[in-house]
C-alpha cells in the first residue's frame, strides 16, 4: 500500500471518529455531557492542576477569570522557559507581545498564544516584571495533531471534543488575565 493512501485512511478515520463524537454529544443530555466532560479531565489533566482547573471552568460555565501575581499561574509563567528567553531576549522596556507556552504541559494546556503586556527593567542579569498575561481559553478543531503519536493524537481528539462541546453551549469559552508582579535573574 502507498505510504500517502495509508496516512490519508487514517486520518479519515480520526476525522470519521471526530463527527460521530461531535453527533454524540449534540444528541446527548447535557449534565451526562458534562460528567464525561469533568471524567476526561481528570484522565488527562490530573497531573497538571492549573490546566485541570482551567478546563473544570470551561465544562461549568464559570466565566471569565483573574489571576492575582502571588497565584501558582504567575509563577508558573515566572519560572516558564518561555518568560525567561522572553526577558534574556527583550532588555528593560515597555512590553507588548505574543508568548507562547509549548514546555511545561501545564501552561501549553492553559495559556496558548498569549498577550504579554507591562513594563520590564533589566540590570545584569536580575530583572523585574510588572504587568499581564491576556488569554481568551477556547478550542479550535484541528484533525491533524502536531505529532503522530497516541498522545497527540488522543489530546487533539479531547481538544476537538471541547470544540463541539464549545459550539453547542456545553463549555464556554472565557477571558483569561494573569497580573505579574516579580523579580527574577535570567
Amino acid at each position: 500500500m502507498d505510504p500517502m493512501s495509508y496516512l490519508w485512511d487514517e486520518v479519515e478515520a480520526i476525522a470519521k471518529l471526530g463527527e460521530d463524537l461531535y453527533n454524540d454529544i449534540v444528541n446527548a443530555p447535557l449534565n451526562y455531557v458534562r460528567e464525561i466532560m469533568d471524567g476526561l479531565n481528570r484522565r488527562e489533566n490530573g497531573s497538571y492542576p492549573i490546566a485541570q482547573e482551567f478546563m473544570s471552568r470551561s465544562i461549568h460555565n464559570r466565566g471569565d477569570v483573574v489571576y492575582d501575581a502571588q497565584s501558582p499561574i504567575a509563577n508558573a509563567i515566572a519560572e516558564s522557559r518561555e518568560f525567561k528567553e522572553f526577558v534574556k531576549d527583550q532588555g528593560s522596556s515597555t512590553v507588548s507581545a505574543l508568548l507562547s507556552f509549548r514546555a511545561d504541559p501545564n501552561l501549553s494546556r492553559s495559556l496558548h498564544d498569549c498577550t504579554l503586556t507591562g513594563a520590564l527593567d533589566v540590570s545584569g542579569q536580575d530583572f523585574t516584571f510588572k504587568g499581564q498575561i491576556l488569554d481568551r481559553y477556547d478550542f479550535r478543531y484541528d484533525w491533524l495533531p502536531p505529532t503522530f503519536e497516541w498522545r497527540a493524537i488522543k489530546l487533539r481528539i479531547a481538544g476537538n471534543i471541547a470544540k463541539a462541546c464549545t459550539d453547542v453551549g456545553i463549555m464556554q469559552p472565557y477571558d483569561v488575565t494573569v497580573n505579574l508582579d516579580f523579580n527574577g535573574t535570567i
